[in-house]
């Protein structure tokens, strides 16, 4: 009635998966991904930070806090659901 799992096949990915370039960069274009992304950061975000920040150093830091807060919200609720889930199996 339905096909099964060895007769499907998954759809080719369209981007190059980030832990390929952070840890094992083995194809000519996951190096040039990984060199592109680090250029980026370097010589893109990081200037582009310093230039908000000495335009609005106040406005900065409370965006970044924001940011901040949000971020360690979503693993504050992560890490509960995974100590649900352990003492569960415990």
């Amino acid at each position: 009635m339905t096909a099964s799992y060895g007769e499907s096949s998954d759809p080719p990915e369209e981007s190059i998966p980030l832990c390929t370039l952070k840890n094992f960069p083995y194809l000519i274009d996951h190096c040039i991904q990984w060199a592109r992304d680090y250029f980026e950061g370097t010589f893109v975000e990081a200037p582009a930070d310093l230039a908000r920040f000495i335009e609005d150093p106040a406005k900065f830091l409370e965006k970044a806090k924001k940011e901040l807060s949000q971020q360690s919200a979503v693993l504050k609720s992560k890490l509960d659901r995974l100590n649900l889930i352990l003492k569960a199996y415990a």
